[in-house]
């Protein structure tokens, strides 16, 4: 190991030793820390004295043989005996056991000194060598040396001043063995400490061991993870050097490092080392180092408060401590890893029991009772309750189980037990809803005991409803029909999951917009807070308002919004999901429901799958990525049927998706299911989803264009002017039951609608219709700006099959001033529809019925029929008379 910024003290001790040879004897004490290179300093002048013909004698003191009598003189004296021309007293000494025999003579005590004539014996067997040849003794960590061998180096070392000896003895701080600090005092005696290394000496070693020198930045880190401490360093560079393949040179702290703080600890005193060890368990559960954290130690350690300040400043002074806790968590990996788990629970245990008896907060008992799994004392289950609502402020979930399970297991009262077990579930729902799924048994049997108070059954309700069982919530909800205010707060959450609860539950309070915003202006942790925010963002969605609920998002911060619980940060996500799709950004609409689905697995979002799930099909199919969708579509409805409002979102997506691939009756149904849905549970938010619009769309591609102008027309009458998407989308399928000039002027004021509702997909379907509508009247110049700018807005919202269909086609399209779907045979040949130009693409490719069906998810009767109408429109009579010029129009991939 190599020994750095020690320069100074190798000169001192040569200069002893040189005085040695000269018959000017002494004894050097070398102080410092465990690690700081006191036995590298040993070694390196022992190695320096025998190459100068020295003879040099070496023991080391040992914590376990402290006890040990006469254990440091009897190393010394079994390699003296081989040396020394006095060999025949000491020998005898040595082989009758007298040494040992003359300690405990007349006494019981391990303390006892040597009789007077036994360390005469003794240091003569010791001086004797010193006549023909210098003699170094050297004795490493004296500190742990036992009273008699301290008592014999003592008388020693009374003798040295004309004798060719030098002793050096090497122990920690002076403070830690008194008797010990006696050897170095003059004129014989002398003592020199080792100092921590400097920035420049942290660096020294670090080049020799990594080969290149560290930066200022690495310095500076390596210094604080090691307090200068050389041992420190070096397993430090071990570390690092382990990692090297990885191209990284910064300090790194791993085993090795653990490894050396053990090493010096256990060279530490008693104390030392129980106080390490007790501050590797209190920062288990800590968190930070709290104001009593000095009084709890003395507790633990039953020691006075000098004493404990004493032990933390030398840990500190050693490198192994900053600002009472160890430097980095490798550290306190393998302190904790030092102490048997018994003894971790114990501690834990009595640290529980002191902090309650001090009146400290719930939450740092709580820590500690969670640690140890104590929970015998009759106050732990209202304290465990009361950390568990505090830690759920703090952003601590995980916390707040432990703490309400270990009270579940504490209560023994069957009302309480069942209080604390729907809490336990709730706790367990905002980390993974999947975990609440085991215990819907034990829950749904609570709620049938009719043991729960209103605020409980009412969070009981919130739960069962998650997973579907609608009776069970009913259950719930009705022992808690007296608690209207609770109700009231909770209604709108509650028909979010099951509109048809709504008859049991008080009047609806204030839930218009301003309602919402009010709602919105503060993000607080607790489930109340985030129910009320979650519903007031999807309430502002349904206002067709999500530029303000993205604002808001942006408000907030994704740094706020990652600091929520899994789940409710996953609903949050998938509402925003929502807002930026009715805004036209389908890939951050895409992205955003793909994360909220990695927050909370697909299978445990229970009846609200719909909403992410939902958007990700309408993503996908606007996108063109019709086989992305598909597999949304694998994803079924809850059986026996709808339940949510989310269901409705699917319902809607899939209508479109059924639109988009022309299967108009499946879409059709869709969107009327929907409309039914709404009439049964009474829901009158004309834009939770625009299934009057998809309808129409629907009836139209059916070929009915005077059903389909009913349900735009009646929609437009009841819907304010505040909704301006859905209004402009109504206009945009209302224009296309009319003639040219009508369908003219209402897509001019569906755009202009649009335009002010922040919906730019939307707004490009309605100006690639107004295009087609201004071409037909022979108006080419604006026909081909309001084109341009459609083109330039699908792109921005990645809407594939938009851009596709708005792309230079094999046949021009011909837009007549009949209503749609209404087609004389003697007319022009119309386009390909986009179903049907997606078939006959796919056909040219070489694709059989079967496959093109397959990769379409359509029927192959359907795939027949496409064909059909695209032989009769483009006068071919069969498949490879089909132009090859389709085949840019539409990619299979």
């Amino acid at each position: 190991m190599a020994i750095v910024e020690r320069e100074e003290h190798i000169d001192i001790l040569l200069r002893a030793l040189t005085e040695a040879t000269h018959g000017a004897g002494q004894i050097i004490t070398i102080g410092g820390d465990p690690g700081t290179g006191k036995t590298e300093l040993l070694q390196r002048l022992a190695a320096d004295a025998e190459r100068a013909g020295a003879l040099v004698l070496t023991a080391a003191g040992s914590r376990a043989e402290v006890t040990l009598h006469m254990g440091i003189v009897r190393q010394l004296f079994q390699q003296a005996a081989k040396a020394s021309s006095a060999t025949g007293e000491l020998a005898r000494l040595l082989e009758d056991g007298a040494l040992t025999s003359a300690l405990t003579a007349g006494s019981d005590h391990a303390t006892d000194q040597p009789a007077g004539p036994v360390v005469d014996v003794l240091c003569a067997a010791l001086l004797d060598p010193a006549r023909d040849r210098t003699v170094v003794i050297c004795v490493d960590d004296v500190q742990y040396a036992d009273d008699a061998s301290i008592h014999c180096l003592l008388s020693l070392a009374a003798q040295l001043r004309q004798v060719r000896m030098l002793i050096l003895l090497a122990e920690g701080p002076a403070w830690t063995r008194p008797i010990a600090a006696t050897l170095s005092t003059p004129p014989s005696g002398r003592r020199i400490d080792l100092a921590p290394l400097t920035h420049g000496g942290v660096a020294a070693i670090l080049a020799v061991r990594l080969g290149c020198v560290p930066g200022p930045a690495a310095i500076a880190q390596a210094h604080r993870l090691t307090g200068g401490n050389p041992l420190l360093v070096h397993a430090l560079a071990d570390d690092t050097l382990d990692i090297r393949a990885t191209g990284d040179d910064t300090p790194h702290a791993g085993a090795a490092y653990g490894r050396g703080v053990l090493r010096c600890l256990h060279r530490t005193t008693p104390a030392m080392l129980s106080a390490a060890h007790l501050i590797a368990v209190l920062d288990d559960v800590a968190g930070s180092h709290t104001p009593t954290q000095p009084a709890l130690l003395g507790h633990l350690l039953k020691l006075d408060p000098t004493a404990v300040a004493r032990s933390l400043a030398a840990l500190t002074a050693a490198g192994l401590l900053e600002r009472g806790g160890f430097r980095h968590a490798a550290a306190h990996a393998a302190v904790r890893a030092d102490i048997d788990p018994a003894v971790r629970a114990d501690i834990h245990r009595r640290a529980a029991l002191w902090l309650h008896h001090a009146d400290a907060p719930a939450d740092a008992v709580a820590r500690h009772l969670v640690a140890a799994g104590h929970h015998d004392e009759p106050w732990t289950g209202a304290l465990l309750e009361q950390a568990a609502a505090q830690t759920v402020l703090d952003g601590r979930p995980e916390f707040a189980i432990s703490c309400l399970r270990l009270a579940v297991r504490a209560s023994t009262d069957e009302r309480d037990r069942a209080r604390l077990s729907v809490l336990h579930a709730q706790a367990e729902w905002r980390m993974d809803p999947g975990s609440v799924r085991a215990r819907l048994p034990e829950l749904i049997a609570i709620v049938r005991t009719g043991w729960l108070t209103p605020r409980y059954s009412i969070i009981a309700a919130k739960l069962l409803l998650w997973f579907g069982h609608a009776d069970d919530a009913r259950t719930a909800l009705r022992s808690a029909r007296d608690a209207s205010a609770e109700l009231g707060r909770s209604r709108a959450w509650l028909i979010t999951w099951h509109p048809a609860l709504a008859p049991m539950l008080p009047a609806p309070p204030d839930t218009g917009v301003a309602a919402a915003e009010r709602a919105l202006e503060r993000l607080r942790r607790d489930d109340e807070a985030m129910e009320a925010a979650a519903t007031a963002l999807l309430h502002l969605v349904w206002a067709d308002r999500s530029d303000r609920v993205l604002a808001w998002y942006a408000e907030v911060g994704d740094a706020d919004l990652n600091r929520l619980v899994p789940t409710w940060r996953a609903i949050l996500t998938a509402i925003r999901a929502e807002a930026a799709l009715r805004l036209g950004d389908l890939r951050e609409a895409q992205r955003l429901a793909r994360a909220a689905l990695q927050g909370v697995a697909a299978h445990d979002w229970g009846i609200a799958a719909g909403l992410p799930r939902s958007i990700l099909l309408r993503a996908a199919t606007e996108m063109g990525a019709y086989e992305q969708a598909s597999v949304e579509l694998d994803h079924a409805l809850p059986e026996p049927g709808p339940q949510s409002l989310f269901d409705l979102h699917y319902l809607h997506a899939r209508g479109r998706y059924a639109l988009a691939v022309d299967l108009p009756h499946a879409a059709l149904g869709d969107f009327q299911a929907c409309g039914e849905l709404m009439a049964r549970w009474n829901i009158t938010a004309p834009a939770l989803v625009a299934w009057c619009e998809g309808a129409a769309w629907a009836l139209l591609a059916l070929g009915k264009s005077g059903k389909a102008a009913e349900l735009p027309q009646r929609q437009l009458r009841d819907l304010g002017t505040e909704y301006r998407r859905t209004r402009g989308a109504a206009l945009r399928v209302l224009a296309m039951t009319c003639e040219l000039w009508a369908r003219q002027r209402l897509l001019s004021e569906a755009a202009r609608v649009l335009q002010a509702s922040g919906d730019q997909l939307e707004l490009a379907h309605t100006l690639a219709d107004l295009s087609k509508v201004q071409y037909a009247l022979g108006d080419g110049s604006r026909g081909r700006l309001a084109m341009r700018r459609a083109l330039h807005l699908a792109d921005q919202c990645s809407a594939r099959a938009l851009s596709e269909s708005l792309q230079p086609t094999l046949v021009a399209p011909a837009v007549t001033g009949r209503p749609a779907g209404q087609i004389d045979g003697d007319e022009a040949t119309p386009a390909l529809s986009d179903a049907e130009r997606r078939v006959a693409a796919l056909a040219v490719q070489g694709h059989t019925n079967r496959q093109i069906a397959r990769k379409l998810h359509i029927t192959i009767s359907t795939v027949e029929q496409h064909l059909t109408r695209s032989y009769r429109k483009l006068k071919v009579s069969r498949r490879s008379d089909l132009p090859l010029g389709l085949q840019p129009g539409f990619s299979a991939d």
